[in-house]
């Protein structure tokens, strides 16, 4: 079944927009005016100044209410390669330098499978950088899966890794060491 045909599901865009929105605070949360020392209505928001080299974004799988713990199912779309991370920084001179500082490609996926916190199983893909094949890890299985396969996966981590600009990929085929030998 491809994803969201049928299930609720929403886009990796939306879940980054959701953490960088800004947030109205709680009344217990005002801050406290150092002029007046009366608690005045408070906003906050979270912005990225600069990006790693290898960018893990762990998805919220979980829901914690009162004495239950509750699996969230929802299929999160996200992109195999170009995941632009642009809109989501704070923007400075360096954060705008050109555009494969901010484009990350996919390198691999975590994924829960079970209904609970303290119960189920994990299982991986991974992209090959030599081959550019994706692999799904299953314990003691490996086998070899489609594009499409591991888009439509329940991630529960991404791994994506920094697209570099052309100026600076170089011949990696040659650097290459041989495990066999």
């Amino acid at each position: 079944m491809r994803p969201g045909k049928g299930r609720p599901q929403c886009h990796i865009q939306d879940c980054l927009a959701s953490f960088v929105q800004k947030e109205e605070l709680e009344e217990t949360e005002f801050y406290q005016c150092t002029q007046c020392h009366s608690r005045q209505k408070s906003t906050k928001k979270l912005w990225m100044t600069s990006l790693p080299p290898v960018l893990c974004l762990h998805l919220k799988r979980f829901r914690f209410t009162n004495m239950f713990r509750t699996k969230i199912d929802i299929h999160v779309q996200f992109p195999i390669t170009g995941l632009d991370m642009s809109p989501f920084l704070f923007a400075t001179e360096d954060t705008q330098q050109d555009g494969y500082q901010n484009c990350y490609d996919l390198a691999a996926v975590i994924v829960h499978h079970g209904s609970g916190v303290s119960s189920g199983h994990y299982t991986a893909y991974a992209c090959s950088q030599v081959a550019g094949t994706w692999f799904h890890f299953n314990d003691s299985t490996v086998s070899e899966v489609t594009t499409e396969q591991v888009a439509s996966c329940k991630a529960y981590i991404l791994f994506y890794v920094r697209r570099q600009s052309p100026a600076n990929l170089d011949n990696t085929g040659d650097e290459l060491i041989d495990i066999e030998s």
